[in-house]
């Protein structure tokens, strides 16, 4: 999968993405953590610094740990897709603020998958014309609730 960025969503967002964590590959592709708070993305910010011989538990691991710097505002300007577990987003920021949400797609859970949840080999050419929920019987369609008795 290569590089990524996280985006955490802390707060609900009217016709947008559930408070969770989701992946980017929109912006630095660094492994940086951004959050989504008060319409603005928010980067946090780490430094690195060389752990002191005496305190390391390891020879060769653990010679650098990272140390909280802070938060900026990103005041990213564009479009972002992210990726939850079984959903794509994109959101448009303008001077900084997000401006709009557009559900792009869902995945369905697949059971069989080592990772509970995560989306399988072929989930490119996936595409799911309903939302359908997995019950541990099998999948129920979205329309299919009032025979669901889970």
């Amino acid at each position: 999968m290569g590089m990524y960025d996280t985006v955490e969503i802390v707060e609900n967002i009217e016709n947008g993405p559930l408070v969770g964590e989701y992946q980017t590959k929109s912006l630095d592709n660094a492994l940086y953590t951004y959050y989504l708070k008060d319409r603005r993305l928010i980067h946090r910010v780490y430094k690195y610094e060389t752990v002191p011989e005496d305190e390391r538990t390891h020879p060769v691991f653990g010679i650098l740990r990272s140390v909280y710097v802070g938060d900026e505002d990103a005041n990213y300007h564009g479009w972002i897709t992210i990726y939850g577990v079984d959903e794509v987003w994109k959101l448009k920021f303008t001077d900084g603020e997000l401006m709009n949400t557009e559900f792009v797609e869902a995945y369905p859970r697949d059971p069989d998958t080592s990772t509970n949840g995560s989306l399988g080999e072929n989930s490119q050419d996936q595409h799911v014309e309903e939302v359908a929920y997995w019950t541990g019987d099998g999948y129920v369609a979205e329309d299919d609730n009032d025979n669901y008795e889970g």
